[in-house]
């Protein structure tokens, strides 16, 4: 009658177990992340390769699918969260005014782009071509404080303000 395992028995379970960690472990890693840290770090290394010195950049919002991107890629905000609208001095585009909007730029132009989620707002804020991006959740007062500014062309105040 056997009373132990034998190290031949010892030394499969283990490399087995190896093998398996091996596999699973950087998926466990990646499953980790949450979906915001996720989010912003595939939305800033989508804005750090827009930045190609004096060549013009097109940049496109999907409204309908939460998408923001070129040619070359680009990414969608988190399950949940819808586009609402795009700022740039001079300029609110709205979901409810249009689909997919698009712009080009040659120079550094500041843009926010802000969506919502039941009753928070969350904000991505980058000069385009060459600025990291910042992320803010904003309350509903702020969302209507930049409108109102961009209604009355004072947006940079708004920009200067955050930035």
């Amino acid at each position: 009658m056997r009373k132990a395992f034998t190290l031949l028995e010892l030394t499969i379970v283990l490399a087995v177990i190896s093998l398996l960690l091996t596999v699973m472990l950087p998926n466990m890693v990646k499953s980790s992340l949450s979906t915001e840290e996720s989010f912003k770090n595939t939305a800033a290394a989508f804005f750090q390769s827009l930045f190609l010195p004096g060549e013009r950049i097109e940049v496109c919002v999907d409204f309908k699918n939460n998408r923001v991107g070129n040619n070359d890629g680009g990414f969608s905000f988190p399950p949940g969260y819808s586009i609402e609208s795009l700022v740039f001095p001079g300029r609110l585009v709205s979901s409810e005014v249009t689909s997919r909007f698009c712009f080009d730029t040659d120079r550094p132009v500041p843009v926010l782009i802000v969506s919502s989620k039941r009753d928070s707002y969350f904000a991505v804020l980058s000069y385009l071509p060459v600025g990291e991006p910042r992320f803010y959740d904003l309350t509903e007062g702020e969302v209507s404080t930049l409108k109102d500014k961009v209604l009355k062309g004072r947006v940079e105040e708004w920009f200067s303000y955050y930035y």
